[in-house]
């Protein structure tokens, strides 16, 4: 596509000329360095996972468990009151 043939309202306009699109800046001129941000002294990451540590009290995760419901509040949406029926879907 080097050359472009302007149309409006069916008349042509002429040959459209391409805008070459440079370098904004001087070439000599340097961005501006951020401020080093400077610390708060609060440990975030220490402290989520001291609040995650509080809430386990030293429990583990059991897998096995988490394929058996254990009330009506665990049963998923394939098995409800009616599959304990008998009924198949």
């Amino acid at each position: 596509m080097t050359d472009i043939e302007v149309r409006f309202e069916g008349r042509p306009m002429g040959k459209a000329v391409p805008v070459r699109i440079s370098r904004h800046t001087h070439p000599k001129a340097r961005p501006e360095a951020a401020p080093h941000p400077t610390p708060t002294g609060i440990d975030y990451l220490g402290l989520v996972a001291a609040q995650r540590e509080a809430e386990l009290l030293g429990r583990r995760i059991e897998y096995a468990g988490l394929t058996r419901p254990s009330s009506e509040e665990g049963l998923t949406e394939m098995e409800g009151p009616d599959d304990e029926q008998g009924e198949q879907r």
